[in-house]
């Protein structure tokens, strides 16, 4: 495996932890584990379900597109050689 490779698998690597790392310890993660589920609220429910997805998927979509362009990067130096 040459250098392309290992940051390939580096930067994926990166932005999951950098991700994971912002998405649990700006609050969201705990927030959600303190809810009430006892007493099921559909409204506060659906509200703090909202705001959760919506963090989730901004880093999901931040990493796809890190995971693609490395990948796509690689693919083009592999192709030029």
């Amino acid at each position: 495996m040459d250098y392309l490779g290992i940051s390939l698998i580096l930067s994926i690597l990166f932005c999951t932890l950098v991700s994971w790392f912002i998405f649990t310890y700006s609050g969201s993660f705990l927030h959600i584990q303190k809810l009430n589920i006892e007493e099921p609220n559909d409204k506060t429910l659906a509200y703090e379900c909202k705001n959760f997805e919506a963090k989730w998927n901004f880093f999901n979509k931040i990493r796809t597109f890190v995971a693609i362009s490395a990948s796509s990067l690689l693919l083009i130096v592999l192709s030029l050689r």
